[in-house]
Formats: structure tokens, C-alpha cells, sequence
């Protein structure tokens, strides 16, 4: 329970979900990425206590080569902590505590104008017919054609789109400026921006680094244009480190958080329920 402690107590935030420049109502999320049965999701949410206004972002992970690649037996192959893709949309809960999103990793080697959007209408396709709430995805790749997201926000006017910050794409633009007016381009069309260079590898979030960032996204408003979010190593043993960055930059409010790497047991590399709800 240390992140609702840490709100309530600490940084004393009351939270709101404004509308944004985009005209869109985002609700700030605290995420735990890597479920792999609905019995986790159940037991997360028995004990759940959330600071005020903060949603649990259930993510499922979902890999593009796992989509069509099939093993010896014709069944799905999947990377650790990814669920079958007949398996996933049974994680999900039709709970209004809950943000039901799909991480979907499109390699990089994919054509964007096809592949991504193909797995995308994939799998709301089958979770539609699994009888799902589904409510979005969190887009692990390069940064996505603006054109893509666009038909697939006309076709899904509900869904929320989650853009990866990854080391992959932070690299890739010289500055922190550059890379904030680049990301502009994308309101109206993307909900969230998740600041992760960790990648579930459970690497430690650099303040220095976030703080960087965070000054350049105020710089070109983007806090008034998206939700945004951080992810590196957090958990309950870590997040005390992001408490002088968290005060410091209060303007930004309210930020999401998402947890993957440090909630796994690093010997069964299982999602660990003590270590879940240590965290929120």
C-alpha cells in the first residue's frame, strides 16, 4: 500500500481529471504490467486502495510475433510473461477500479502502415468476442505513424492509445525539446505518454533524466495535451526515490505510474502478489 500512503500522506495530492487541450477526460493510472491469469487481477483488486481518483491499469502483454507465430504443436509461441492470445482477454475485469490495457510490442522490423494496425483490430476483435472490456492499448515500438492512429481512432473513438517513451525512441532525437515538439503532433490522438526506458527490464527510473524531460513537456504543454506517465524499476522499495522529483514537480500532476520488472520474483520470474500490493 505505499503508493496510496505516499499520496495521502506525503505529497497530500488531490487529483482531478481534467479536460485536456484535446478536448479528452484522461484519469491517471497506477499500472502493474505482466498479468497472466484473472485470479491476479482478483486478489490485486481484494486488497486495493488507490489514491483518490487513480484507476489499477491492468496490463496484459501481447507481442506481435507472438500473434502469428505458431509452435511445432500450432500453438501460439509466447515470451515470458505473455499470455497466450486466447488466454488474454480473460485477465481482464469489467471493474470501474480497472483500465484494461493491452502492451503490445510490434517489432521492429514490422511495416507500421500494416502490421501494427492489423494486430491492433486483432486483438479488439478478440476480446469483442470474448465478451471483454477492453479498453485500449499502450503501443511498445517506434514512435507510430500519426496516419494509423488516426483510422484507428476514427473506426474506436473510445479506445485509449498509450505511446512508449522507449529507449528506442528517447534516442532517437538529439534533445529533450525536440523530441516534446515532435510528441505534440500526436493530440487528439493518443491519450498518454508513458516515459519508460526501463522496458520491464526493472532499471531503476533516473530523476536527473525524468526531471530533464519533465521540464521540456511543460515547455510544450504537454501536460495540457496528454496524461503522462513514468516506469523504471518501481516498486515499493524504489519509489521513496522518486519522492524529491514528485515534489519538486507537482505542476505536472497528476502522473500515472507503471510497474512490470520489480514486481516479478526474480527466481520464478512470476508475478509476485506480495510484491504488488507492497507497491500500491
Amino acid at each position: 500500500m505505499f503508493i496510496s500512503y505516499v499520496f495521502r500522506h506525503f505529497l497530500k495530492q488531490k487529483v482531478s481529471c481534467k479536460q485536456n487541450l484535446g478536448g479528452i477526460m484522461e484519469t491517471p493510472y497506477i499500472g502493474i504490467t505482466g498479468f497472466m491469469k484473472r485470479e491476479q487481477v482478483e486478489s490485486v483488486l481484494m486488497d486495493l486502495s488507490l489514491p483518490p481518483g487513480y484507476k489499477l491499469m491492468v496490463g496484459g502483454l501481447a507481442h506481435g510475433n507472438h500473434y502469428f507465430d505458431k509452435d511445432a504443436r500450432g500453438e501460439d509461441k509466447k515470451p515470458p510473461r505473455h499470455p497466450k492470445t486466447k488466454d488474454l482477454p480473460k485477465i481482464f475485469i469489467d471493474d470501474p477500479r480497472c483500465l484494461n490495457l493491452i502492451h503490445l510490442h510490434v517489432p521492429d522490423n514490422a511495416n507500421h502502415a500494416s502490421d501494427m494496425y492489423v494486430l491492433v483490430y486483432n486483438y479488439i476483435h478478440i476480446c469483442q468476442d470474448a465478451g471483454v472490456r477492453l479498453d485500449g492499448f499502450q503501443l511498445n515500438m517506434n514512435l507510430p505513424n500519426q496516419e494509423d492512429l488516426f483510422e484507428i481512432r476514427d473506426s474506436n473513438p473510445d479506445v485509449k492509445i498509450v505511446i512508449q517513451l522507449n529507449n528506442k525512441v528517447i534516442n532517437s532525437f538529439k534533445t529533450s525539446d525536440s523530441l516534446a515538439k515532435k510528441l505534440r503532433q500526436y493530440a487528439g490522438i493518443a491519450n498518454y505518454l508513458l516515459f519508460d526506458k526501463s522496458g520491464g527490464t526493472g532499471k531503476p527510473l533516473s530523476t536527473d533524466e525524468a526531471t530533464d524531460y519533465a521540464t521540456a513537456f511543460d515547455d510544450q504543454h504537454l501536460p495540457t495535451l496528454f496524461g503522462l506517465g513514468y516506469a523504471g524499476g518501481l516498486s515499493a522499495d524504489t519509489f521513496p526515490d522518486l519522492l524529491p522529483f514528485l515534489k519538486m514537480h507537482r505542476l505536472f500532476k497528476p502522473f500515472s505510474f507503471d510497474a512490470e520488472g520489480k514486481l516479478h520474483d526474480p527466481e520464478t520470474g512470476e508475478l509476485s502478489l506480495n510484491r504488488c500490493k507492497d507497491y500500491l
